[in-house]
């Protein structure tokens, strides 16, 4: 049974409105920017990421492969990228001169996109836990950023142990926000706990240099859960504090698309929007956002290599302040076509 569950009572606090006058030259957009990226640094919301002492770099998102979730005897997994596809990539990068190299790896779970959470392996056809632990050798040596992905927000019902699902889904009969073709939001606390304590050691044991989250960077939601209760505020708190300890652990953090409360613990924020919302009332694109974090973290928009208009999505590009990334497979895109997995894939 699902029930859908309602907060009765007025949410008690206390707002108060700082107003900072702008005058003459810092009366417009960016003096606006500027003006709120001095209040975030006064607060602790905002420090620079040490990647910006480096060189500029270049960023990579390497796809891996995929499992199909389609009816057969044996689901098909379809290898995209080798680890020592990559190395070898790389190599030929440093070669033209390019010394710093941010990486993040999707993709890289043997059941990728039939099951979640998965077993936080690398997929064997990819070249296994050998093939990524020589690739995270070579990055470590030469200064580069490696980071495995991962999605610790949510799971799929049927891939959750029980006591998992009665311990942040549905215990005293506590729904949680979001539950989507069986795919649950978790309760925040589990997922700082549970990220800690089954994915550090995993992660920190193949040698990454980082951890891409999925969704702590964006997604703030509440859960009434009894055992566990956590508003907006506190959901801002426990995922700030655990990009942090992600930080501390490993060294680097990548978030996608990361909300301001995260700044101060996001050294690269993946998957910016370069564009606005596109309500009828907007006239053009102001990157406010842009503006708040340039100089303080890395951050990109999606692959330079998927381009519609290179020349024009180029000089955004540079106008926004974004580094150059790129989305790259191994094998040509069309041969993950039939591996429908509940993702989209």
């Amino acid at each position: 049974g699902q029930s859908e569950l309602y907060d009765n009572l007025r949410t008690r606090s206390d707002w108060q409105i700082a107003y900072k006058m702008l005058v003459h030259e810092d009366a417009n957009y960016s003096g606006m920017a500027v003006a709120y990226r001095e209040y975030l640094e006064k607060i602790g919301s905002l420090t620079r990421s040490s990647i910006m002492d480096s060189t500029m770099p270049i960023a990579l998102e390497f796809f891996m492969g995929a499992k199909s979730n389609q009816n057969s005897l044996v689901p098909r997994y379809v290898s995209m990228t080798d680890y020592e596809y990559i190395q070898n990539y790389i190599r030929d990068l440093e070669a033209g001169g390019i010394e710093n190299i941010l990486i993040t790896i999707s993709g890289w779970t043997p059941n990728n996109g039939t099951r979640y959470p998965d077993v936080l392996k690398p997929s064997s056809q990819s070249g296994g836990v050998n093939g990524f632990v020589s690739l995270a050798q070579y990055c470590r040596e030469k200064g580069h950023t490696l980071a495995l992905g991962v999605d610790v927000v949510g799971g799929l019902r049927n891939d959750l142990h029980s006591t998992v699902r009665e311990k942040a889904t549905m215990k005293n009969k506590s729904q949680l926000t979001i539950e989507y073709y069986g795919y649950h939001i978790l309760n925040p606390g589990f997922v700082y706990n549970q990220t800690r304590a089954k994915v550090f050691p995993v992660l920190k044991e193949l040698g990454v240099g980082a951890i891409t989250y999925g969704d702590i960077g964006n997604s703030l939601y509440f859960d009434y859960n009894t055992n566990a209760p956590s508003d907006r505020q506190t959901t801002a708190h426990t995922f700030k504090n655990l990009s942090q300890r992600t930080q501390e652990t490993f060294g680097k953090v990548v978030n996608m698309n990361a909300n301001d409360y995260m700044y101060g613990s996001t050294d690269w924020n993946l998957y910016v929007p370069s564009e606005d919302s596109r309500f009828l009332f907007t006239d053009e694109n102001v990157p406010f956002k842009q503006i708040v974090m340039h100089g303080s973290m890395v951050y990109t928009g999606y692959g330079n290599n998927y381009w519609h208009d290179k020349s024009f999505q180029f000089l955004r590009s540079v106008e926004y302040g974004y580094i150059p990334y790129y989305f790259l497979t191994e094998s040509e895109p069309f041969e993950i076509r039939n591996t429908v997995g509940w993702d989209g894939f």
